[in-house]
């Protein structure tokens, strides 16, 4: 791990220049989409002006065949892995108590 830190110390200088391609808005209207999983909202999504750049519109959803018509399904396994993780996490969850600040004695 020492190694990393001296990587990340040497090249703390460097700016570094991120675009975002989706914003926060439409990467959860992007999770709801594939949580419902249907093949109809998926492909108008993709298809939609969200996403311009030459690799999106490559992408299975949003791509369109050369010949005929293609069948796309969705088999709704985000859905499935979603409400597993979301079992697990909250199967052993016991609450959140949030005490006011004068129950510790403290004034503000």
């Amino acid at each position: 791990m020492k190694w990393l830190e001296n990587i990340i110390k040497k090249n703390a200088d460097v700016p570094v220049n991120l675009t975002e391609r989706v914003s926060f808005n439409n990467n959860c209207i992007k999770n709801r989409v594939w949580y419902r999983g249907y093949p109809s909202e998926l492909e108008e999504f993709f298809k939609s002006g969200i996403h311009s750049d030459s690799v999106s519109k490559a992408r299975f959803w949003a791509s369109v065949p050369s010949s005929g018509r293609m069948r796309k399904l969705h088999s709704g396994i985000y859905a499935v892995v979603i409400d597993a993780i979301t079992d697990l996490i909250l199967g052993d969850y016991q609450g959140l108590q949030i005490r006011d600040a004068s129950e510790d004695g403290q004034n503000n």
